[in-house]
């Protein structure tokens, strides 16, 4: 007896022992001392659980806020083998916890499968957010259903033949709207309630109306967001123009809890494009706006605020947004963290600040990009060599083994800045490396940019000591091209203008209509892209009559069009460069003439440069290549060239991310239809006298 009573108290003695050391350990990680936590946690101490079942995960999530310091500590817990779907008596898991006190820092760490977990009572995380009236843990959790990676409604298709029917489905509106979406928002409690109808129950009549909005866009798998109103588009077009322009001002008087995360199309939010515009030093401007706005919200691709801030070299921005709660450590959708995007995008001259302020927001320096490249191998990469320095000396060093040792942010180089409209609210708008006269002007809006898409060929017969047949032909994937350019380029706010399966002389005929058209004359540049069947030197129409590239380049010459002169012209072009289709259709040449084509194609043997300045042409292919294009996605040369325009023009000249594409595409190989793998490269004949920025913010 006395033995056995002796065991019970020393069991008792144990558990009593533990439970204080996890109220230690969860407080230290409350304040984010990470030199504190790593020497008490252990693999054991954070699986265990209190009297009440809560981990050590679930005591910091109760908790109103945490330090940014906190996250290192968080994620050491997660190294050590803590349960995110660790629940306590009643089912709660440190997701539900977060979300009841508004714990956005917590909430943001955690894997989004944690995060839809049903408690004993059927509520899930958002459930709680709602009932317990938790903007901020609310609006991270419906704003990842906006991330196409979180919706990938690709999982059900296991055929191409599925999948041509799902892609067609999504263009043509047929399928139905985001099953993934639907499945998290239609989860309901045991009573029958989703966090919808909770919202209504508790009478919180905004945040109904909140939820009502992201239950209506529509994020389909091409990756686009659709359905906001006509008045809801208005709103976030002033938003994101006044913060563009860095009226600051302006903004504050305007943004609401409502309207400041409307997406455009690709899932930018006002606070994307102020990061990536604006300087704000007055830390009651930056509290205001982020007692709005979401600071963990990320674009369709899992672009965060972050991420914009740091590829801009954003330092006020990234220090404000980590303190808010976002993520030092979030991933893209190609693994690149704000780390390694700074690596790889922000400017030279704020490169080592940037990098010094998430180093010391606890950014992970071993982290690797889907090419399973470091920071510190993409900085060398780019020759960014403060950076590099700065990097090294972790490089054989573990992230939870360390804290860095910084040195002083004064060796960083600070670059000059201009008050802007607003400036009364601290806030500076950003100013390149390169001086403004080194750029052509740039108006509003920017200019045209023409779509001229080939997507259809009709069937062609000709008999001459034998019959050749040409079989009607769809350039599949086209239409994911041309949707992409359009998003993106409105964005940049040009005049976007689409022109599909039109004929060679039906092709001739518009852009004479274009070159003489008065509006050029406000337009501060001209983008054409040339998406088609093509050979060494011409498109072909959809009547496979060929075009020659150099007289559609050569109609915009200021000898022709006068309103172009001295601005830039940049050609996108998208088709083969082989003599192989120029030959299987010799016989079309001779008998379907076309006088003006034919006789500028035998009579003008030049080089495809124009001997004139001022164009920049960007081929898909380099000479005697084909130009690959997948039937699902889109050609790898389009699809990249938006992404990264979308990614950096407000940091980079058109040349220099078209430089950053070619990279892209020959370090990661794509499949061909006979499954090898073949690098693609580009080609770039650079004829510009300036420097061209398609940043909208720059319009006089």
């Amino acid at each position: 007896m006395g033995s056995g009573s002796s065991v019970n108290s020393q069991a008792k003695s144990d558990t009593v022992d533990e439970s204080a050391a996890l109220q230690r350990l969860a407080k230290l990680v409350i304040q984010g001392d990470f030199g504190q936590v790593r020497q008490l946690a252990m693999r054991r101490l954070v699986k265990s659980k209190d009297g009440s079942g809560r981990t050590v995960l679930m005591l910091v999530a109760d908790t109103r806020g945490t330090p940014l310091q906190a996250e290192k500590c968080i994620l050491y817990l997660f190294e050590l083998g803590a349960d995110p779907k660790a629940s306590d008596a009643e089912g709660n898991t440190a997701a539900h916890l977060a979300a009841r006190r508004d714990h956005v820092r917590v909430l943001a760490l955690l894997p989004f499968e944690a995060k839809w977990l049903q408690n004993e009572r059927g509520r899930t995380p958002l459930m709680e957010a709602v009932l317990f009236g938790s903007w901020k843990c609310a609006k991270h959790l419906l704003h990842l259903l906006r991330q196409e990676r979180f919706i990938d409604e690709y999982r059900g298709v296991s055929t191409a033949r599925q999948l041509g029917r799902f892609l067609k489905a999504s263009y043509t509106g047929d399928m139905s709207r985001n099953p993934m979406r639907q499945k998290f928002f239609g989860m309901k409690d045991q009573n029958g309630q989703t966090a919808l109808e909770l919202a209504k129950f508790k009478g919180y009549s905004e945040l109904a109306s909140y939820i009502e909005r992201e239950m209506r866009l529509d994020v389909v798998a091409i990756g686009l967001i659709n359905g906001l109103t006509k008045q809801e588009e208005a709103d976030r077009e002033k938003l994101e123009c006044l913060a563009r322009e860095g009226n600051v001002a302006t903004l504050l008087r305007l943004v609401t809890r409502a309207n400041c995360d409307l997406p455009s199309r690709a899932g930018h939010t006002m606070l994307m494009h102020l990061v990536r515009s604006v300087e704000i030093e007055n830390a009651s401007v930056w509290k205001q706006l982020l007692n709005l706005a979401d600071p963990t919200c990320a674009d369709i691709n899992a672009n965060t605020c972050v991420h914009h801030a740091a590829e801009a070299g954003n330092d006020s921005a990234i220090v404000a947004l980590l303190n808010a709660g976002a993520a030092a450590n979030a991933t893209k959708d190609n693994g690149e963290t704000p780390l390694i995007a700074a690596a790889s995008n922000t400017p030279i001259r704020r490169a080592f600040l940037t990098g010094w302020f998430l180093l010391a927001g606890g950014a992970d320096w071993s982290l690797k990009d889907s090419r399973g490249c470091t920071a510190y191998e993409i900085a060398l990469e780019y020759d960014k060599e403060d950076l590099t320095d700065l990097l090294q000396p972790y490089q054989s060093k573990k992230f939870f083994d360390e804290t860095p040792n910084l040195p002083s942010p004064e060796r960083a180089e600070f670059p000059e800045v201009q008050p802007s409209t607003g400036s009364q609210s601290g806030a500076t708008t950003r100013q390149t490396n390169w001086s403004e006269e080194e750029f052509y002007p740039v108006t509003n809006p920017q200019g045209f940019c023409i779509i001229i898409n080939i997507g259809k060929y009709e069937e062609l017969k000709h008999k001459e000591g034998g019959t050749a047949i040409i079989d009607p032909e769809i350039r599949e994937g086209s239409a994911k091209d041309v949707q992409l350019v359009r998003q993106v380029f409105e964005e940049l706010r040009f005049i976007v203008k689409v022109r599909e399966d039109l004929k060679t002389q039906e092709i001739d005929d518009y852009l004479n209509d274009v070159k003489r058209s008065e509006e050029l004359n406000k337009h501060g540049s001209f983008v054409c892209f040339l998406m088609a069947h093509g050979s060494h030197d011409c498109i072909y129409g959809a009547d496979w009559v060929p075009y020659p590239i150099d007289r559609i380049v050569d109609k915009f010459q200021s000898y022709f069009c006068q309103a172009l002169s001295r601005k830039p012209k940049i050609f996108f072009i998208q088709a083969c460069r082989t003599n192989t289709l120029a030959a299987a259709r010799s016989t079309i040449r001779s008998d379907r003439r076309d006088l003006r084509c034919s006789r500028t194609c035998s009579l003008r043997n030049r080089d495809l440069c124009p001997a004139e300045g001022d164009f920049l042409r960007c081929f898909a292919s380099t000479p005697g290549s084909v130009a690959i294009r997948d039937t699902h996605r889109g050609s790898p040369f389009v699809q990249i060239l938006c992404r990264f325009m979308q990614q950096h023009y407000k940091v980079h000249d058109v040349s220099h991310i078209m430089t950053k594409v070619n990279n892209f595409l020959q370090k990661n190989s794509v499949e061909t239809g006979d499954g090898k793998l073949q690098s693609i490269v580009t080609q770039k004949v650079d004829q510009l006298a300036r420097r061209v920025s398609f940043d909208p913010s720059r319009a006089n």
